[in-house]
């Protein structure tokens, strides 16, 4: 009895420690079915400041492998030429920032965001200047099989004010974020049947 109680709370410990997208099967097998999930949240934090935290959390799953995909993601201003919603990009690679002006949602804003690869297959980005400074998203990967590659997205933004409603934020956010991943997505596993097939 003691055994199977403790394994109940492990199970339990485990599931709330995942991510949405990988505690819940559902959710999951679409992830393994080529889908990319995003999702935001946000909530009232008062009276601690800044007022508000939004939650970013999202996942997908690549067709080549960890290694090939961390390489291809570090490929920011060739990356972010490949999305319709940035007309302009530069990545400078002494300061490590890649300056962006995105059009979406009939807005246009510049921004200027850090970015700083990890040791393991992560790569941490935040927004240095525009409309969401201060916001913090990271990209892991880890492997599925030597030749899939699974990458989350764990984000925060916190704010007083945004000169938008809040629902139009977390719904841009969302819509941004999985237009960028399949974006990396298609490109990763393009570029990964070129290596592996030259010729063709």
């Amino acid at each position: 009895m003691l055994k199977l109680l403790a394994g109940i709370l492990s199970a339990t410990a485990m599931a709330q420690s995942l991510p949405f997208w990988k505690a819940k099967s559902k959710v999951y097998e679409r992830i393994q079915n080529h889908e990319v999930i995003v999702s935001s949240s946000e909530r009232d934090v008062s009276p601690n400041k800044p007022r508000y935290e939004l939650k970013v959390l999202g996942g997908g799953q690549t067709r080549a492998p960890c290694d090939f995909v961390f390489k291809e993601a570090q490929k920011y201003e060739e990356l972010a030429h490949l999305s319709s919603f940035i007309s302009k990009a530069k990545y400078d690679a002494d300061k490590k920032i890649l300056a962006v002006t995105i059009d979406a949602f009939f807005r246009r804003a510049d921004f200027e965001i850090g970015i700083h690869p990890g040791d393991k297959n992560t790569l941490d980005f935040v927004v240095l200047s525009g409309p969401t400074a201060g916001f913090h998203w990271l990209l892991a990967m880890s492997e599925v099989t030597p030749k899939a590659c699974e990458i989350s997205l764990d984000g925060l933004y916190k704010y007083d004010h945004y000169p938008m409603p809040h629902w139009f934020l977390e719904v841009g956010v969302e819509t941004v974020f999985k237009h960028m991943a399949e974006q990396l997505r298609d490109h990763v596993e393009n570029e990964w049947k070129i290596w592996k097939n030259p010729s063709t």
